[in-house]
C-alpha cells in the first residue's frame, strides 16, 4: 500500500547500464555506440611502440609485420637487404666503408630525374647491388591497396629499376640484383660476383 493513499501502485524502475569509454570521456547506453565510438575516435592510437625504434602503431598486425623486419631506430631493411648485408659483411666488406646503404646517389638522381636510392653501392667501386622483393617481379598486394593501386606501384616499381638499369648500362657500373627466391644462394652470389675485388679485402677474424 501506499503511504500516501488509498491505492498500491506498482511502479517498475529500469536499472540502466551505462557502456563508458575507457580512453575518454564518452558513454553510451547503447555498447554498440561505444564500440562505433572506439573504432572511430581511438582505434588509430598509437599504442603499440616497439622497444628498437620510434614506431607506433594502433594495428596488431602491423606491429606484428614490422618487428618482423625492424632492425633498431638507425635503419630499416628488408629481410632481403639484411641477410645481404649480413653476407657481405662476412666476406669482410663495411658499412660506409666499403659500400652504402640505401643513401641517395647524385649522378643517379641527375640521370633519371628522380630520388632514386640503391640498396647498395659500392663506394670505390662501380658496383651496384639491388635486393628486389617479390613486388619487383610481380604485383603484389600489401595491406589494404586496390587492385588498381597494386597495379600503380608495381608499374613504378618496374619504372625505377629499369631507369637504374639503364644508368649501370650507360655509366659502367656492375648491376647485381639478388631476387627475393635467392635467399638461400646469397653467400654464392655475392662470392662469384665479387671475387675480383674480394683479394684485397682483409677478412674478419672468426
Amino acid at each position: 500500500m501506499c503511504d500516501n493513499c488509498d491505492k498500491c501502485f506498482h511502479v517498475t524502475t529500469k536499472l540502466t547500464t551505462i557502456f563508458k569509454c575507457s580512453l575518454c570521456e564518452y558513454s553510451s547506453i547503447k555498447k554498440c555506440n561505444l564500440d562505433r565510438h572506439t573504432k572511430a575516435k581511438h582505434d588509430k592510437i598509437n599504442n603499440l611502440a616497439c622497444a628498437q625504434c620510434l614506431y607506433k602503431t594502433g594495428r596488431t598486425d602491423h606491429f606484428q609485420r614490422h618487428s618482423t623486419i625492424c632492425v633498431g631506430s638507425k635503419t630499416m631493411y628488408s629481410g632481403l637487404e639484411l641477410r645481404t648485408i649480413e653476407e657481405l659483411a662476412k666476406l669482410g666488406f663495411v658499412e660506409n666503408i666499403d659500400f652504402i646503404f640505401n643513401k641517395s646517389f647524385n649522378d643517379l638522381t641527375e640521370y633519371s630525374k628522380k630520388s632514386l636510392r640503391p640498396d647498395i653501392r659500392f663506394i670505390n667501386h662501380k658496383i651496384i647491388i639491388e635486393c628486389d622483393g617479390e613486388q619487383h617481379h610481380k604485383p603484389t598486394k600489401f595491406f589494404k591497396q586496390t587492385n588498381e593501386e597494386m597495379n600503380t606501384c608495381f608499374n613504378k616499381l618496374q619504372e625505377h629499376d629499369n631507369l637504374k638499369n639503364e644508368f649501370c648500362k650507360e655509366f659502367q657500373y656492375k648491376m647485381l640484383r639478388i631476387k627475393y627466391n635467392q635467399i638461400k644462394q646469397i653467400k654464392d652470389i655475392l662470392t662469384t660476383e665479387l671475387s675480383h675485388i674480394l683479394n684485397n679485402i682483409e677478412m674478419p677474424i672468426s
